[in-house]
């Protein structure tokens, strides 16, 4: 008895130690599990919030993240969570890396013994859809777009596409891809073996219609598979008899007449059409297929519900034993004329023969091309004709992106990243506050103790917001002892609107940052833009990508002094049109008098540029030329007009929609009308040299262009009131002021102060509809430009630069040196300037000549009293000006081309 209490005793400890050692062991794997967990969904809000806050927190994540409390990010896992998604998102796979979490979850769920899926399956399931995902996402997209600030399928991804790609080229990679897709889909429901089958049926049933002579079997089913088998057996008993048949030779119908001459009798016929009685009481079966004529005139046959894989009952297919071969059979193909039949193999022996009775034609064919015979079961399809070159054609006019169907836009892969990284510090940011906050109360400023501070890519925006009664004009006056304080070259201070009820002042960065044109070319803000015609002109002092549209400007105007950065923002507003737009689209007229500026664009004739028809360069150099090129887009705006007029429309907009609708047809004269920006990089210089000549046309276009698709880029370094004159600058609402050195040209250019306190290198003020907004330009070099015109000219072109109608005015095609039109007095074609100038400004006054051309009043009206003979203007009425009867340029050209040039000399 005490044994056994001892061995009972014995046996509870040691259970007892096993039962504590379990539970030890419970508690460590909770333990362990709760922690995967918590790194498990601290990982997935990690990458999911990256999907979303990716590219607010690219530039910290590529200058360097600090832990400190100043610097923010948008992810919501903070910055160890924007860290881990650049890591895993960027860096790896892209798209799919939240496989990464799921897997830890699943890991994490089977620690704490909790069996939502097979782990095995479930981790190695998840661990190949993210790499194929990746790798996939990588071969379809690659860089595209720059998401994620690499591509969808991650920088790994990417990376092993391209070497695969290299490897065994692109169809094979995408080969290679297919089918490792069907194979996981097929490891993960292997139900998908019957979908592939389901597929791989469908696909040789329509490869089967369509070819129409090639027989395809489908994928063989058990049925299927018998019925090969016996096939076989037959085929057998036949080679015994001597009387086998490859089904492969296909037969085909000839003419009786057709093979006469080969001395066949009728009787031979019958005989070999009796000879081909089935074997063991079944007949052989063939299929008769129209002759290549015949599929040419468009006849098929439909014979009933029947497939092509299905076989025909023997009074289908020709004479059996009991058959004399004379009856009427139903053949799969009825000729149109009457003529006895017969039936040969390739080799040209008969195999059957039989007299077919003609189908009836009727007087009108049925619906859809159908006509359906007196023979039951039998129908003659006969296809309409279509014309696939009208097709064609019809389908370029409504989309004119079809022209160049293999026109890729430029990858942003080809610039370059010129950030070097570099941010203000705290310190800086500190001492500044600091020293503003002094200076104020040195003059009896009184402020609120919070002053906020804004980083910009060239100054920071220090906010104060004086105390009650303090006038803003006292802060504005102290301006220079300020920056004299701060030690900065200038500073600039604006009221902050918007409800902020704050006075904001813009100090320098110790250390600026270099806005690069990939920054913004790959941020979502550009990929994702919708604009008409979307340009880019950098990042605003809020760090902000600023995308403007030139359709809603409509026109722009360049001013700045010399060298600091005009050239680099037209360079950004070209790029980023280019990058946005097919050639079919848009159209540049480029005019650059200094011949060097936009020579670089010279490659994009065949895509981009536009040219007056007779020139021999697209990029327009002589002054006299630009002068004809633009009183040439006036005329385009005029015929675009009348366009509009007759289509009903008010803009191009809508124009263009209802030719891609198809609701205006070519006939009628309609065609699509691409936006043409016309982009001039010294205008100075032109007026300078050709004067009231070059600014007609420049007003008329400023104007009245918008609503037709044609804007202005006006760009020149001496904004000086008689280049940048009241009535341009009226038309010319939206304008860019770079740095300046005086207040008088800063007020020529915005109306206001500011852009003489500019630091230059591309800091500049955007004014558009009566507020300015500072901001840096973004910068691409040279190199740069070369790489993305390269890119887009090795490309399949037009056969030449989008021609514009020709014009000429007569005594502007020397060099231009008119000066300003003081010596056209003397010329000899007065008449001809001075019935452009009236038909182009509807304005037929003799006073309005005198005054324009310095002409006097005898001969000033001795010229209107010679437009008046030639039907141009009106007969006089007092004082009041004459009615301008011409109003199209081209009429006025017919006019002026019917009179020889001493009728002309007035």
């Amino acid at each position: 008895m005490a044994k056994q209490e001892k061995t009972k005793a014995k046996s509870t400890g040691t259970a007892a130690r096993l039962f504590a050692g379990r539970k030890i062991g419970e508690t460590e794997r909770w333990i362990y599990g709760f922690l995967l967990l918590f790194v498990s969904l601290f990982f997935l809000l990690a990458v999911v919030s990256y999907y979303f806050t990716w590219s607010e927190d690219q530039a910290a994540l590529r200058e360097g993240l600090s832990w400190s409390a100043v610097d923010n990010v948008a992810n919501h896992a903070g910055k160890l969570g924007a860290i881990t998604g650049s890591a895993l998102v960027g860096k790896w796979f892209g798209v799919f890396a939240i496989g990464i979490p799921v897997v830890l979850l699943i890991l994490s769920l089977r620690i704490m013994r909790v069996r939502p899926l097979f782990l095995n399956r479930s981790v190695r399931t998840t661990l190949i859809v993210m790499i194929l995902g990746s790798l996939s996402l990588g071969y379809l997209f690659g860089t595209r777009w720059g998401i994620f600030g690499t591509g969808l399928g991650g920088q790994a991804g990417i990376a092993a596409a391209d070497w695969l790609r290299s490897v065994i080229g692109t169809a094979g990679l995408g080969l290679l891809l297919a089918v490792c897709w069907i194979l996981i889909a097929v490891y993960i429901n292997r139900s998908t073996i019957k979908v592939v089958n389901r597929v791989g049926s469908s696909v040789a049933k329509g490869a089967t219609n369509l070819m129409g002579k090639i027989p395809v079997h489908p994928f063989k089913g058990k049925e299927d598979t018998q019925r090969q088998a016996e096939e076989e057996r037959l085929h057998e008993d036949m080679e015994a008899a001597n009387y086998y048949y490859t089904p492969d030779t296909v037969p085909v119908v000839k003419a009786a007449s057709d093979i006469a001459s080969e001395a066949i009798g009728t009787e031979s016929a019958e005989r070999a059409g009796t000879e081909r009685t089935a074997v063991s009481g079944t007949e052989e079966t063939f299929t008769v297929y129209p002759s290549d004529e015949q599929e040419a005139e468009g006849i098929f046959v439909s014979n009933g519900d029947r497939t092509d894989n299905e076989e025909l009952p023997a009074g289908h297919t020709g004479a059996t034993a009991g058959n004399d071969g004379n009856d009427a059979a139903e053949s799969p193909f009825i000729e149109e004329e009457e003529d006895d039949f017969i039936v040969v193999d390739e080799q040209g022996e008969r195999i059957k023969a039989s007299t077919l009775r003609p189908t009836r034609t009727p007087a009108t064919l049925g619906a859809g091309g159908v006509v359906v015979s007196d023979e039951e079961g039998i129908e003659i399809v006969k296809t309409d004709y279509k014309d696939t070159e009208a097709e064609e054609e019809a389908d370029d006019f409504r989309d004119p992106t079809r022209t160049l169907p293999r026109y890729q836009r430029p990858s942003w892969v080809i610039l370059k990243d010129h950030s070097v990284g570099i941010r203000i510090s705290e310190d800086e940011i500190r001492e500044n506050k600091n020293i503003i906050r002094e200076k104020l109360e040195d003059f009896g400023i009184r402020i609120t103790d919070k002053i906020k501070a804004t980083i910009g890519p060239t100054v920071t925006l220090y906010e104060i917001e004086p105390a009650q009664g303090v006038k803003v004009s006292r802060i504005r006056n102290l301006e220079e002892d300020i920056a004299l304080a701060l030690k900065v070259q200038s500073i600039r201070i604006v009221t902050l609107g918007q409800g902020r009820g704050t006075v904001g002042i813009e100090v320098p960065n110790s250390t600026r940052e270099i806005v690069s044109m990939l920054s913004v070319v790959k941020s979502v803000k550009f990929q994702d833009c919708q604009y008409r015609l979307p340009i880019v002109l950098g990042k605003t002092i809020y760090n902000e990508i600023y995308i403007g549209d030139l359709t809603k400007m409509p026109h722009l105007l360049v001013a700045g002094a010399t060298g600091q950065g005009k050239s680099v923002g037209l360079n950004a507003i070209i790029a980023s049109l280019l990058y946005k737009k097919h050639p079919a689209e848009l159209k540049f007229v480029l005019i650059d008098p200094k011949q060097v500026e936009l020579s670089a664009y010279a490659k994009l004739d065949r895509h981009f540029l536009a040219k007056m028809e007779g020139e021999e360069s697209a990029i327009i150099t002589d002054t006299s030329k630009a002068v004809n090129t633009l009183n040439s887009l006036v005329m385009v705006m005029e015929e675009r007009y009348t366009l509009l007029n007759r289509a009903g429309e008010r803009n191009i907009a809508d124009y263009n929609a209802r030719i891609q609708a198809g609701k205006l047809k070519k006939r009628d004269g309609h065609s699509f009308m691409p936006y043409i920006v016309v982009v001039i990089d010294e205008f100075a210089d032109m007026i300078m040299t050709a004067g009231r000549e070059v600014e007609i046309p420049i007003t008329r276009l400023a104007a009245k262009a918008r609503a037709v698709g044609i804007h202005l880029i006006v760009a020149t370094q001496r904004p000086d009131v008689k280049v940048i004159t009241g009535l341009i600058k009226s038309n010319i609402p939206a304008r860019i002021a770079f740095k300046v050195v005086s207040m008088v040209d800063s007020r020529t250019i915005i109306d206001q102060p500011g852009a003489n306190n500019l630091i230059g290198m591309g800091d500049m003020l955007l004014y558009l509809n009566g507020e300015l907004t500072r901001m840096q330009c973004a910068f691409l070099d040279t190199p740069e430009i070369e790489n993305l015109t390269s890119f887009i000219s090795q490309q399949e072109g037009y056969d030449g630069p989008f021609e514009l109608p020709f014009f000429e005015l007569k005594g502007t095609t020397g060099s231009g040196n008119g000066g300003g039109g003081e010596e056209t007095a003397d010329s000899d074609n007065m008449l001809i300037q001075v019935a452009h100038f009236i038909v182009q400004n509807r304005q037929g006054s003799t006073s309005a000549i005198q005054r324009n051309f310095r002409l006097g009043y005898n001969r000033a009206g001795r010229i209107m009293d010679k437009l008046e003979k030639m039907g141009i203007v009106g007969r006089q009425d007092g004082s009041k000006p004459r009615e301008v009867i011409v109003t199209d340029m081209r009429q006025l050209e017919d006019i002026l081309l019917s009179y020889d040039d001493e009728e002309l000399d007035v």
